[in-house]
């Protein structure tokens, strides 16, 4: 009977976390930052938790930073609107050689967003079938055969997280995307109205 009320109480306790996060009206957050608003805020806002310029920038559109992201050293790319609205952060980690590590970060990634966005709205694992070791999913991570992204959706916005091949020979990396709802619907509507 004390198994039942257990498993009872954790599903319970569960299905309130899932809602409590997926169900929330608060823009997705990088480092406790809103993703959302002026770029240039986020990016002095970035600057204060101890990430620094990155020389990756362009122009007005993207500013590029470097710091410590899930105890990782990652580069940060962000994206705005012409009204320097944000709506879209990249985070990629240090390239990895290794399938086996690179997997690994990935899955540790996957585990971390589920645990606090809820389950996926869409996770997808592709592989050619003569990827079978190591040396063989690197090669077809080269080749561009191999697909390994998760999705979630919360109410304000999109997260992916994925591997991505890069363009140094037999190297990976984990990227993670976070996406503005409602800035990406305006930039949507300026393309239609564009058209």
């Amino acid at each position: 009977m004390k198994k039942i009320v257990g498993v009872l109480l954790l599903l319970v306790v569960s299905t309130m976390k899932m809602m409590l996060f997926s169900q929330s009206d608060e823009p997705l957050k990088f480092k406790g930052i809103p993703i959302k608003g002026n770029v240039y805020e986020f990016c002095r806002a970035l600057e204060k938790k101890g990430f620094e310029k990155y020389e990756f920038s362009v122009e007005n559109t993207f500013d590029g930073y470097v710091g410590i992201f899930l105890e990782r050293e990652a580069i940060v790319s962000l994206a705005a609107d012409e009204e320097n609205n944000i709506h879209s952060l990249v985070v990629l980690f240090k390239p990895y050689t290794d399938w086996k590590y690179l997997y690994e970060q990935y899955t540790g990634c996957v585990e971390l967003y589920t645990a606090k966005y809820g389950e996926p709205v869409n996770s997808v694992a592709e592989k050619p079938e003569y990827a079978t070791t190591e040396t063989s999913m690197m090669l077809a991570l080269e080749e561009g055969l191999v697909k390994y992204m998760t999705e979630y959706e919360t109410k304000t916005g999109y997260i992916e997280i994925y591997i991505q091949k890069l363009d140094a020979l037999y190297n990976g990396t984990i990227a993670i995307v976070y996406r503005d709802r409602e800035t990406l619907e305006k930039v949507y509507e300026k393309c239609l109205e564009d058209i």
